[in-house]
């Protein structure tokens, strides 16, 4: 019951008030009235309080030195925080420079690779002048079509018929009456004469005649159907379709290319 009335007191702060009680005492009442034992064990116990608080005075200063030391520590891992995101913001400028300057120096090996093709001349099947009109048509095209189209360009220039086929095909899929639709059925009918699929490159360029009379890639077209009558061995029908590109588009260059063309079937 105590207990739970007054807070618990070390046995040394108890001794020491004691201590401190009996030199009052001592101070406040005659010497007589005190036997000196008495006075000598208040001063004994007197000294062993001031023993005590010389014992507190230390571990303060010892519990001042860790805080002073914890401190200092905590300023060090500050600082080496800030080194570390310092360095870390550097290296990701290094990175960021490198990797540009790489991408520039890739783009830069690009683009003289691709002058260098230029420079070797495509396959004799492949009309020059009108791949690198499509190749620059082909930049303008929706970004969908436009990376296949280019692609397929490239193939043709380097006589890889076989392979651009497919890319060709899927351009028309997403190509459906859009304007730029004969181009694509021009670049797949050279694939097919690039390949001697003499049939399916008739097909391509009928399908130019057929759907796109006035494109002004119909010349071409029907030009190169002459042509691949001829191979075929069927005069006849490569006079015709001549006659219809000088009847249908005269004044072009195709239609004047038709009339020598002619003159040599008599």
């Amino acid at each position: 019951m105590l207990a739970l009335i007054f807070p618990v007191v070390s046995p040394q702060l108890f001794v020491c008030a004691t201590s401190f009680k009996c030199y009052s005492m001592y101070r406040s009442s005659s010497a007589k009235s005190i036997p000196p034992a008495g006075v000598a064990v208040a001063l004994l116990l007197l000294t062993g309080c001031a023993g005590m608080q010389e014992d507190l005075d230390r571990l303060r200063s010892s519990v001042e030195d860790m805080r002073s030391i914890q401190a200092e520590h905590s300023q060090q891992i500050v600082a080496a925080q800030h080194d570390v995101r310092t360095l870390r913001g550097r290296l990701e400028e290094l990175e960021y420079a490198h990797n540009k300057r790489i991408g520039s120096e890739v783009d830069t090996l690009k683009s003289q690779i691709s002058n260098l093709k230029r420079r070797v001349p495509p396959p004799a099947v492949v009309p020059v002048s009108t791949l690198e009109e499509d190749e620059g048509f082909a930049k303008t095209l929706p970004s969908d079509i436009a990376g296949r189209f280019s692609r397929a360009l490239e193939l043709i220039r380097d006589g890889n018929f076989s392979e651009a086929i497919p890319l060709l095909q899927t351009c028309l899929d997403a190509s459906v009456g859009q304007p730029f639709t004969p181009q694509i059925y021009f670049w797949l009918g050279v694939s097919y004469e690039g390949l001697g699929d003499n049939r399916n490159a008739l097909l391509a360029y009928n399908q130019i005649v057929n759907l796109f009379g006035r494109h002004q890639r119909v010349p071409q077209a029907l030009l190169r159907q002459a042509s691949v009558f001829n191979r075929l061995g069927d005069p006849k029908t490569a006079r015709i379709t001549l006659k219809k590109l000088v009847n249908d588009h005269p004044g072009t260059p195709e239609a004047v290319q038709a009339s020598r063309q002619l003159q040599d079937l008599q």
